[in-house]
């Protein structure tokens, strides 16, 4: 009896040992299963080490590449807010790529234009700071001013991403051969480089199984898992910027997208701080309609009456549903004898007051507050219509203390600056997007930045 005791204690305790040893050898592979599938889930993102910034030194000698460290870096062009759009792409794709980012620096001067890759980075290796007459193929970069991209635009949301990031400090010929010891005896071996020969070259994908139907205006196709094979130290753009340029299908990476581009906006504590001086008179955020109006160069000149027709249309359906949606509306006298009072106030400080005050009281559409961004340099002359229509339109012209106080900003105040006018529209994007409505200009990548800053502000509020 004992010994058929003993024998099933024995059997039992060998029992518990083996499922104790199935279950832990099932935890262990479904844990290298996890770490080595990919993630459907973009808050994954999120839970990732914080990453770093690094700025290089521009006169520290070439530096040893660690195997595990690889690099993606792109050519930039056009205005300011293209320029964040290709940078958005990049990021995205450094991340996915799991690549430090290397920045090359933000034009905020004249908007450059897009060439082939062996020309853009010619030009932007010797056009910057030299003598640029109007014959000259240097031209576009006659006011060309470089700027650290974390002296513009707020990094954070990147490194949140768990994204690597290293400032570019120069775009000479020999940047590569002098930061890294890459030359032609090996850069076959150190850098793949991507050619950008015609303006919409190729478009990038996540996913093999996507036809090629999306790439639209795209002249080929290039897949992130192929992409992700490749073993050289630097991946090398063109150009990366079009809001199409990533043909995106997976949830994690459209959500990453969405979410860099409502969060990485402008940093630059003196636009900041201006742009907060014009929000206060404006009777603070929220309070007030805002549209941007671009015309001042390009297709948007071409089209600037057409533009103009579709801000005015705009305007005016919105501003007769703020008027439906107030209950007791029987004053329509009354509130048109403000309009006219208004109009008869020439000086603009006091009007501007007058237009703060009235909008607790008063919901006539003609009444409505608007901060208008524009590019034109004289919008009372040339917007004379919309100024009749709207007896309370402000536009960055109305505040000349703000206007005054950006164009004193000092170098020594701003390095990278040569003057506070490469602030203003700055400061304008940045008033617009506080706003509780916004109306952009069709196309324009500076309204699709400012509507998704509002879109953020809406959300965060």
């Amino acid at each position: 009896m004992f010994r058929s005791t003993r024998s099933f204690r024995t059997w039992a305790a060998g029992c518990i040992i083996i499922t104790v040893s199935l279950l832990l050898l099932t935890h262990i592979i479904l844990l290298r299963r996890s770490s080595t599938s990919r993630t459907s889930s973009w808050q994954t993102w999120l839970r990732r080490p914080r990453a770093w910034t690094h700025s290089r030194d521009p006169h520290h000698s070439p530096i040893s590449i660690k195997n595990s460290e690889k690099f993606l870096t792109f050519l930039p062009h056009s205005g300011l807010h293209n320029q964040r759009i290709a940078l958005i792409n990049a990021g995205i794709l450094a991340g996915a790529l799991n690549r430090t980012l290397l920045m090359p620096e933000l034009n905020l001067g004249t908007a450059t234009f897009w060439r082939p890759s062996h020309q853009l980075s010619e030009r932007l290796a010797h056009c910057p700071g030299s003598p640029n007459e109007p014959d000259s193929h240097c031209y576009d970069y006659r006011d060309y001013v470089p700027v650290p991209v974390d002296q513009v635009f707020d990094l954070t949301p990147l490194h949140e991403l768990g994204v690597r990031t290293m400032q570019r400090h120069d775009m000479n010929d020999d940047y590569f051969l002098r930061y890294w010891g890459i030359d032609e005896t090996n850069e076959d071996k150190m850098m793949y480089t991507l050619k950008d020969d015609v303006r919409y070259s190729y478009q990038i994908h996540d996913e093999m199984s996507v036809p090629n139907a999306t790439l639209e205006q795209f002249q080929s196709r290039i897949d992130l898992q192929y992409l992700a094979t490749r073993q050289e130290p630097f991946l090398m753009f063109g150009s990366l910027f079009g809001s199409r340029r990533l043909a995106l299908t997976r949830t994690d990476l459209i959500n990453i997208r969405e979410y860099l581009r409502q969060k990485i906006g402008i940093k630059h504590p003196i636009v900041l701080d201006k742009a907060n001086d014009i929000i206060d008179q404006l009777g603070g955020a929220n309070n007030y309609l805002s549209v941007h109006l671009r015309q001042g160069d390009g297709r948007f000149k071409k089209e600037a009456k057409k533009t103009i027709g579709q801000i005015r249309g705009a305007l005016e359906r919105y501003a007769n549903k703020y008027e439906q949606q107030e209950e007791n509306n029987n004053n329509n006298e009354e509130q048109a004898l403000i309009v006219k009072e208004l109009r008869s106030l020439t000086d603009r400080t006091k009007r501007l007051k007058a237009c703060v005050y009235v909008q607790e009281k008063y919901r006539h559409p003609n009444l409505r507050l608007v901060y208008m961004a524009t590019d034109t340099q004289n919008p009372h002359e040339k917007f004379v219509d919309l100024y009749d229509k709207f007896v309370c339109l402000f536009t960055l012209n109305d505040f000349p203390d703000v206007v005054q106080s950006i164009h004193d900003t000092l170098v020594d105040v701003d390095p990278y600056l040569r003057d506070g006018n490469l602030l203003l529209p700055l400061v304008d994007g940045e008033v617009a997007a506080k706003a509780d409505h916004f109306i952009p200009t069709p196309k324009s990548t500076f309204s699709g930045y400012i509507r998704q800053r509002n879109t953020y502000f809406h959300e965060m509020t």
